[in-house]
């Protein structure tokens, strides 16, 4: 088996993605007159509507703006299992990746396991998110990393 010690951490800077921002927008966007054609009081259809625009903000603003305080915008993994997750609030946690993550020519979904909260913690990845050689070497990493057996 080869080892990691002499394998480079990488240090990755997540850039607001245009694509993410558009997909999630037209989403939202594709709920509204859904919830308008719902045989349900009008009420009811206001605070839904009212729901779905919220929901569509938040979005806008962690993948569009990257600015929500839990938005993740740098990655860093250390050679083995530990990775630190710096978010725009500025809270700095340490986590492992789990198993579950997907890896994609396209994008990346990264799941981790927050070590100090015992909380689990996703992030979506897409090529816009950084440079095109940066992104493919996380998805090395990733590959290797993720098909890797534990034992």
């Amino acid at each position: 088996m080869s080892s990691t010690a002499f394998v480079t951490p990488i240090d990755l800077e997540l850039r607001p993605s245009r694509r993410l921002a558009w997909f999630f927008g037209v989403a939202h966007a594709c709920i509204f007159p859904v919830v308008w054609l719902l045989d349900l009081p009008g009420w009811m259809r206001a605070v839904l509507t009212l729901m779905v625009l919220a929901s569509g903000l938040r979005v806008a603003r962690q993948f569009g703006a990257a600015t929500g305080g839990s938005t993740l915008i740098r990655l860093q993994w250390r050679a083995g299992e530990s990775w630190l997750l710096f978010l725009a609030g500025g809270e700095l946690l340490e986590a492992r990746l789990l198993p579950c993550s997907y890896v994609h020519r396209h994008l990346v979904l990264l799941n981790f396991r927050c070590l100090d909260r015992r909380r689990n913690f996703s992030c979506v990845i897409t090529r816009d998110r950084m440079t095109p050689d940066t992104f493919r070497r996380l998805r090395v990493l990733l590959r290797w990393h993720i098909g890797k057996k534990p034992g």
